[in-house]
């Protein structure tokens, strides 16, 4: 669940927002929308804890959020879905281990029950973590 009490934020005279308050419960869809300049970026980053916000709170409970910056302080020899595993790097890693684990069963035949327990594990991690 994600939810906002009170926010607000304000750099020095302008405001961006004031005051939110919402609440997005398990399985809800939102979009947040509005034009360049009104806060939506600075929304997320207070809610995934990246910023402070001028006065209110923001919290993730049940759960846990990811946040891909729009800037474009990303290497350009990365492909896009490298860049998108940057912000779940448990899952990724459940993700690189799965492939690692899924060709020593070939090559390994000898420890593939042991193996295959350790690829069902994994793949339990990895859906737990949305991957």
């Amino acid at each position: 669940m994600i939810s906002a009490q009170n926010l607000e934020m304000s750099f020095g005279a302008r405001t961006l927002f004031a005051p939110v308050s919402f609440t997005v419960s398990k399985g809800q869809r939102v979009g947040l929308v509005g034009p360049n300049g009104a806060g939506k970026s600075t929304m997320l980053r207070i809610i995934a804890g990246l910023m402070t916000p001028t006065s209110g709170k923001a919290k993730v409970t049940g759960g846990e959020m990811a946040y891909l910056k729009l800037e474009s302080d990303i290497a350009l020899d990365v492909t896009l879905r490298e860049e998108m595993w940057t912000a779940m790097p448990e899952a990724n890693e459940a993700r690189l281990r799965i492939a690692e684990v899924e060709s020593l069963m070939v090559e390994r035949p000898e420890d593939a029950a042991d193996l295959a327990t350790e690829l069902d594990r994994l793949h339990d991690r990895f859906r737990m973590l949305g991957g």
